[in-house]
Formats: C-alpha cells, sequence, structure tokens
C-alpha cells in the first residue's frame, strides 16, 4: 500500500549509528511507503567521516536492496569510485548541488567519475546557489568546473553537465520532470537560449555551442520558455514586468517580517551544540 501523503524524515548520523535491523526496517517501511526516495547523502565531512567508520557504507545500501532507479541522493561529495560504480549498477541516481556545496564547505562532488563510468546524475540548487539567483543555466557551469579533480587533464565533456541538467537529471526520484528531450510525442517544455545574447561580446565560431551555452549562458540568455507548449516566458515587457512584480511583493513580506523580528541572534551556543553533536557521533 503506498501512502502518497506519507513524509518520512530521519536525522542522518542518527541512522548511520543504528544496527542493521533499524536500517533496513527502515528502508522496507520506505519501499514500501512512497515510490521515490530522495535525501541527502554524504553531504559533508562529518557524514563521509562517520559513514566510513560505520555499517553505513554504500555497500550495505546495495545489499539490503535500497539502491534502484527509485532513490535519489543530494550531495554524494564523499563517495569513492566503487561507490559510483554501486550507484551505477543499481539505477539510482545522484544529484550535484554544486553552490550549495561550495557554500556549506561541503567538499567536491567527484564529476570526472561520475561522467566516465556514465553514472546517472542531475543538477540540483539546493535553495542555495552561489550568489542567491537561482539561476539553472549558471549552476550548470558552476557544476563544470567545481569537479573535485584538478590539473589540465581533469577537465569533464560539457556534454555531460548538459545531459545532467536534461535527461539525466529528470530521472531524479519524485520531481516528475520533464524528460529533458526533444522528440515526437515528448512534452514540449523547452528554453530556448538567444545564441547571440551567449556568445556576447565575441566566442570563436568554431566553439561548440552546446559548450558555449554551459561556459557563458545565464538567464538573461533567454528568450523563450514553453511547458507542454504553453510559452511562460518571452522577450515582450509584460514578462519582465510579471517577475519584477513577484519580486518586488517578496521583498515587501520578508520587510515586514523582518521588522517584527527582535533582531540578529547570536547562534554560537546552538553552533557549539550541533559541533558537539557531531563530534559525538563520530567517535562512535
Amino acid at each position: 500500500m503506498k501512502f502518497s501523503r506519507l513524509l518520512l524524515v530521519l536525522p542522518l548520523l542518527a541512522v548511520f549509528s543504528c544496527t542493521h535491523t533499524l536500517k533496513d526496517g527502515t528502508y522496507q517501511l520506505t519501499v514500501l511507503s512512497t515510490d521515490d526516495v530522495h535525501g541527502a547523502w554524504f553531504d559533508s565531512t562529518y557524514t563521509g567521516g562517520g559513514v566510513r567508520r560505520s555499517l553505513m557504507a554504500v555497500k550495505h545500501y546495495a545489499d539490503s536492496g535500497f539502491l534502484g532507479p527509485w532513490v535519489s541522493f543530494g550531495h554524494a561529495v564523499w563517495l569513492d569510485e566503487e561507490d559510483f560504480a554501486l550507484v551505477k549498477e543499481s539505477g539510482a541516481v545522484l544529484v550535484n548541488n554544486a553552490s550549495s556545496n561550495l557554500r556549506l564547505r561541503s567538499g567536491s562532488f567527484d564529476l570526472r567519475t561520475a561522467a566516465r563510468l556514465d553514472v546517472t546524475a542531475g543538477i540540483g540548487m539546493d535553495g542555495c546557489t552561489i550568489d542567491d539567483d537561482q539561476d539553472f543555466l549558471r549552476e550548470m557551469r558552476v557544476c563544470w568546473l567545481n569537479d573535485r579533480e584538478s590539473g589540465v587533464d581533469a577537465a569533464v565533456d560539457p556534454a555531460f553537465v548538459l545531459k545532467m541538467a536534461t535527461s539525466k537529471g529528470a530521472r531524479i526520484a519524485a520531481v516528475k520532470l520533464s524528460p529533458g528531450v526533444i522528440a515526437p510525442g515528448e512534452n514540449a517544455d523547452l528554453v530556448c537560449l538567444n545564441m547571440e545574447k551567449v556568445a556576447w561580446p565575441y566566442a570563436d565560431p568554431d566553439v561548440d555551442p552546446l559548450a558555449l551555452a554551459v561556459q557563458r549562458a545565464s538567464r538573461g540568455c533567454v528568450d523563450l520558455t514553453l511547458v507542454g507548449g504553453k510559452k511562460t516566458w518571452g522577450t515582450e515587457p509584460e514578462w519582465q514586468e510579471r517577475a519584477d512584480a513577484a519580486a518586488d511583493d517578496i521583498r515587501r513580506v520578508m520587510k515586514k517580517l523582518r521588522a517584527a523580528d527582535s533582531g540578529r541572534r547570536d547562534n554560537a551556543e546552538i553552533l557549539e551544540r550541533v559541533r558537539a553533536y557531531y563530534r559525538e557521533s563520530l567517535k562512535r
């Protein structure tokens, strides 16, 4: 029996520290109660180190039958090549939250290994883009350039990143995105870029336009969007006026809420309690 409104939330480190019996029971409940599962996975040095010293390694996920196309995991910055291979074999999906990883100082996703093994992976913004603009096109660039590996031979084909933003990312569990392809019978969900804007002020004409889009495109380069064939953005003034009105409404609401607040809070005590929790958890 599936429960469409069930939301199961578990403290990550608490699950890492529990027995196989509780872990397996959690997996079974999750798979029985919902069609899709999404969560954060190895998203910091705390969970990365703690996992390796606990029973909650990726292999146990795979051995327990929990890994599969119905599962997607955000961040995933502390996986090794064996982990990536298990994810690839299972059909599970990884989500690279590149800006969020930078802002939270969590680490960098191993994009090169994901590309080499052709792992199914998408791109997420986590509500935490590097400059708070929620620009998905720019996030492709952050994903592409913020790889764990360095050096002249570490570059990843931008076509893989473009697939992460479209057809691969469309398989993220529970989000029900467009399939991310242009083909007869598929949804007419399109983002149309003005390549003159992308190339401004100059780009060599021999540069692959897809690579150029990953390298330079931003939402200011979008001339048209269609969702199910219906126009949802254009260059006509009415579209920008709607966006400006929405932004102004958000600004007014936030200013009102801030005016009712007593002021900036000192989070030092809270942060120390968080650090103490993780220090104690990692000793187990």
